[in-house]
């Protein structure tokens, strides 16, 4: 008998939803992109879908969305939070002082951020990308702090860290960015709600062949000095704006600089976001002065 399964969430859900389909062909299964804005609007169209479910596959944001709208899923399992900064640890989000508000770009230097807000030439800025200032920056030492973060967002799943974290590591990198994971990492996901949800245990050496969506989003690289210390290959190359390959450390600071400029953002309006500033402040203006 066919049933109705729901894949609730973000970015992620496409590539999980699409393994499922060839884990599950007999089965109906969509992709729901959940936005936040349902918790404010008429939301009563996802309440029906998750009540008739016969599976509902999504993240605490659903349990969150299922209690206020007093739906009840049949049968749910939680998809853990997928976040991962050790291959990127100069990722942060950038913000505007003055208002309080985002920088549209979800992925920002640090960096570069700090060096186009304190008005530094691109050559300057250049010259902070080096092992000495990454060290200091702690960027070497995310391995351990990244793993146990994903290791606890699992935890409210029912899904088996130590199997998918052995698998998706022997991959090398398995991100994209911070919180875009590799077709392989998501492909790991669904055999692990498939068997939450029916399957076999054959499942682990079936082939799944899907689609990378998300490395048509955005691809940031491990910096080399980042990969030696990881055993990984590394680069200065990125691909961003769903399209376009920036190759070089250089070529992508006067990218970063030329689109804050033309966002009309003054340099002194411009800060990081998530981290400790003063820490940067203080590790990158030593590296300026050759400390």
């Amino acid at each position: 008998m066919s049933r109705n399964i729901l894949v609730v969430g973000n970015c992620h859900i496409g590539g999980i939803a699409a393994a499922l389909k060839q884990l599950f062909p007999s089965d109906q299964i969509s992709a729901i992109p959940f936005n936040p804005n349902v918790f404010k609007g008429n939301s009563s169209d996802l309440a029906k879908q998750i009540a008739s479910a016969d599976v509902v596959l999504g993240g605490d944001f659903v349990q969150v969305f299922s209690k206020e709208h007093k739906v009840v899923p049949r049968n749910f399992i939680s998809i853990p939070r997928l976040y991962f900064s050790a291959f990127h640890p100069d990722i942060v989000a950038a913000r505007i002082k003055s208002t309080g508000a985002n920088y549209p770009s979800r992925y920002n230097s640090a960096i570069c951020v700090w060096a186009y807000s304190n008005g530094l030439d691109p050559s300057d800025a250049a010259r902070l990308f080096s092992k000495n200032t990454f060290g200091k920056l702690g960027y070497f030492k995310q391995w351990d702090k990244s793993v146990a973060q994903m290791r606890t967002a699992f935890e409210t799943s029912r899904l088996d860290f130590d199997r998918f974290f052995l698998a998706v590591k022997r991959n090398g990198v398995f991100m994209h960015t911070v919180n875009h994971p590799r077709v392989s990492l998501l492909i790991w996901i669904a055999k692990l709600l498939a068997v939450g949800i029916g399957h076999d245990r054959n499942v682990w050496s079936k082939d799944v062949l899907i689609d990378d969506a998300l490395g048509k989003v955005e691809i940031w690289p491990v910096y080399p000095e980042v990969a030696y210390e990881l055993a990984l290959p590394g680069s200065y190359n990125w691909f961003v704006e769903r399209g376009k390959v920036i190759d070089g450390l250089r070529s992508y600071i006067d990218y970063a600089y030329e689109k804050y400029s033309k966002s009309g953002i003054c340099q002194n309006d411009f800060a990081i976001a998530g981290v400790n500033q003063l820490h940067y402040q203080t590790v990158l203006s030593a590296a300026l002065r050759g400390e």
